[in-house]
């Protein structure tokens, strides 16, 4: 009798049990089944790989079709694709994605179920932080490859937005190397246009100089003049040589010594002349001219000088900015789903079954601590 009363204790504590758990852990996983089988809205999941590439990269690894040089190269890389996943999860970047393909509108519709959809009175705010949940975005250490991916509720949609990310992010590079160059090389090209024109303005001054002395070269004017000289200093000591020598056996009043002495007259005429002309203290004179020109030609050797060094500098700083420029590369372009990335009925049911269970069972560990010590 006793026995029979204590297996009828036991059936009845063994049902209560049985009814809690089926109360506490079977219902609540049934309905997790139930909505992920029945009630939530397929998401699909558009995938995509990146990676930012320096211009002074070297080649390195062997992907088909694409050089190593892509994979990347150290922590400036790495440092590079992290400012770039900042980028991408920035409210400028999805105020455009919003502009381009209306995100609010589709997350929003009514059709999609009301626990995973974004709210009906949602803000930019809450648009910025509910896109943040769909986009996926993780940097390799190893590669600097940047794996992104997109979820939305078409799969065209989400391939469309992901695209307009690398887009985007492709075109924010593209400035940002264009502010590099413009920053690394804007002082170099002022500079070397500057010593251009300084260098054009003395040469034009060097021609009108030639044009109003009527004088192609007042140095090579100069060179003829002494070279004259030199002529004339040579006949006029050869004529007294000659002279001298037929003075000793003709007579003084001799008509060939007479017609030398002439001669030597003349020549020592012309080269007073020519040694006026040389050495005359005039603003307009041959010489004068020359050491003018030569002032000139002076200040445009120091120019020219000037000029090839802010052009060495300029190809310097050229190809310093080159070395600084950044490409994004696709590895992987994005993905048009197939399957639906979400929901997974199977797994997301086992997934809160072991949820369900670990709170079920400390929360029944709590309640006998308590009632322990109560007693």
């Amino acid at each position: 009798m006793t026995f029979e009363i204590n297996m009828k204790k036991q059936t009845s504590k063994f049902s209560f049990l049985f009814r809690r758990s089926v109360i506490w852990i079977g219902l609540p996983t049934l309905l997790v089944f139930i909505y992920l089988a029945i009630v939530a809205q397929p998401s699909y999941e558009s995938q995509a790989q990146i990676v930012v590439k320096n211009n002074d990269n070297e080649a390195m690894m062997t992907i088909p079709g694409i050089s190593a040089g892509m994979m990347g190269s150290g922590d400036s890389s790495i440092q590079e694709s992290y400012r770039l996943i900042e980028y991408m999860k920035s409210p400028a970047l999805i105020q455009k994605l919003e502009d381009l393909h209306g995100l609010q509108e589709h997350y929003a519709a009514p059709e999609f179920d009301k626990f995973r959809k974004l709210s009906d009175d949602a803000n930019f705010d809450d648009l910025v932080a509910y896109f943040q949940g769909q986009l996926r975005l993780k940097v390799s250490s190893d590669s600097s490859i940047i794996s992104l991916s997109v979820q939305a509720f078409d799969p065209e949609l989400a391939q469309a937005i992901l695209t307009s990310i690398i887009e985007e992010s492709e075109q924010a590079i593209n400035h940002l190397n264009h502010r590099i160059s413009l920053s690394t090389t804007g002082i170099a090209k002022r500079e070397l246009e500057k010593t251009k024109e300084n260098l054009t303005v003395i040469r034009q001054r060097m021609f009108e100089f030639q044009i109003s002395r009527e004088v192609i070269s007042p140095e090579a004017e100069v060179q003829m003049l002494l070279l004259n000289l030199s002529e004339l200093d040579a006949r006029i000591l050869s004529k007294k040589t000659e002279l001298k020598t037929k003075a000793q056996f003709l007579r003084e009043d001799a008509f060939e010594l007479k017609s030398l002495q002439q001669e030597i007259t003349g020549l020592e005429a012309q080269r007073d002349e020519e040694m006026g002309t040389l050495f005359v203290q005039d603003g307009n004179s041959i010489p004068s001219a020359a050491r003018a020109y030569e002032s000139l030609k002076l200040e445009s050797e120091f120019a020219l000088q000037s000029y090839a060094a802010a052009l060495a500098a300029y190809e310097t700083t050229k190809l310093e900015a080159l070395r600084q420029e950044k490409f994004l590369l696709t590895i992987s372009p994005p993905t048009q789903p197939i399957n639906s990335a979400y929901p997974q009925p199977w797994r997301g049911t086992l997934t809160a079954l072991i949820i369900i269970l670990l709170v079920y069972g400390i929360t029944r560990l709590v309640i006998a601590t308590v009632l322990d010590h109560t007693i």
